[in-house]
Order: structure tokens, then C-alpha cells, then sequence
């Protein structure tokens, strides 16, 4: 569980997702007190909530993958139908 720092889960954090992805598949590969090095921070296996910090950053880059992919489907869809300029993207942000 999460240390006082942390505070709850986002709304959107979805565990079984997070187990799935390949650096939480090598972070179960790993021995007690071996090293991660993930999003420049390090993980240690069986350090207190260390498990629980990589599972959440795993979700923040999902989060922000998928943020940025539809960002660039907006801009596409708008440069498809002539209004390619940045002030047209901006707005369809909004």
C-alpha cells in the first residue's frame, strides 16, 4: 500500500494494466535488492513502497502516451481538412 507521501490511487490507474507491461514483467524478474533504473529513478526490489512508486510512474507514462496520441490524431484530422495551422490545433485542444 502506499506511503503517506503518496496518497491514493488516481481515479484512472488500472493495476492489471500496469502488471502487464514489460518493465513491470522485468521488476518481477528481479531479486530482492537488485536494481531498476526506470524514468530516471531507481527501484529497488523489497525496499519498502518501491513496487507501488514504479507501478505508479508505469501509469503516468501510459497516461501521458495516450494524452499525446490523441493530440497528434486532433492534429492530423485538422491538417486533413485544411486547417493545419497552430491556432486551429490549439483550439481543438481546448
Amino acid at each position: 500500500m502506499p506511503g503517506p507521501k503518496m496518497g491514493a490511487r488516481p481515479i484512472d490507474f488500472d493495476e492489471s494494466i500496469v502488471r502487464q507491461a514489460p518493465t513491470f514483467l522485468r521488476w518481477l524478474s528481479l531479486t530482492n535488492g537488485q536494481k531498476l533504473r526506470y524514468a530516471c529513478r531507481d527501484f529497488v526490489k523489497g525496499h519498502g513502497d518501491d513496487e507501488e512508486r514504479l507501478m505508479r510512474r508505469i501509469m503516468i507514462a501510459r497516461r501521458n502516451n495516450l494524452r499525446d496520441h490523441e493530440m497528434l490524431k486532433r492534429a492530423r484530422t485538422a491538417s486533413r481538412a485544411g486547417s493545419g495551422t497552430l491556432e486551429a490545433i490549439e483550439a481543438m485542444e481546448k
